[in-house]
């Protein structure tokens, strides 16, 4: 397996290879999906947000995840499908803060913005074929961890060579401790 590029073309990704990257953005994502997924109201309405009730924020919110919660398991049906060894990474880029300590989104430091959400599955295939890798996932899933650790894990599966990265910050990384 090699790495591949991809290209945004109306708002929705085309790879041309193995890897893949797709992108759904936050509270301002209105417009990505479909009134089916809008199960809390009132939603957003402007993108100014101090004419924004709490409520309001709070509600887009909630239904980005209702969404993305949607996305995420037909990635991983059709990537189940295939009988492929497979993993799907989501990672969001950053935590958001919706109102604590009377703050907003994720252009402020908080704590609250800290702990960015993220899913790692595997199919039957990638653990039996990767057992010390699966075996250290788990050991690992509730220890701390920076976003950065995407592009080293990356790196460090298709072991690149002669580009310099942080074996240390690999999920993939046996000897890691982080």
């Amino acid at each position: 397996m090699h790495p591949t590029h991809e290209t945004q073309q109306g708002g929705r990704s085309r790879s041309s290879g193995p890897l893949q990257r797709h992108s759904i953005r936050g509270i301002t994502s209105e417009n990505r999906y479909s009134e089916p997924y809008r199960k809390f109201k009132p939603v957003i309405d402007s993108k100014y947000i101090p004419s924004l009730e709490k409520e309001q924020i709070i509600n887009s919110y909630d239904n980005t995840l209702v969404y993305l919660d949607f996305f995420i398991d037909e990635v991983i049906k059709s990537v189940e499908k295939n009988k492929s060894k497979t993993i799907v990474i989501y990672v969001a880029d950053h935590g958001e803060i919706l109102g604590e300590n009377k703050k907003w989104l994720h252009a402020q430091e908080d704590e609250a913005s800290k702990n960015p959400a993220m899913i790692i599955w595997y199919s039957e295939g990638f653990k039996n074929e990767f057992p010390a890798y699966v075996s250290n996932l788990k050991k690992k899933s509730n220890a701390a961890i920076s976003t950065d650790f995407l592009f080293h894990s990356i790196l460090d599966f298709y072991k690149v060579q002669n580009f310099e990265y942080d074996r240390s910050k690999s999920i993939f990384n046996l000897d890691a401790n982080y």
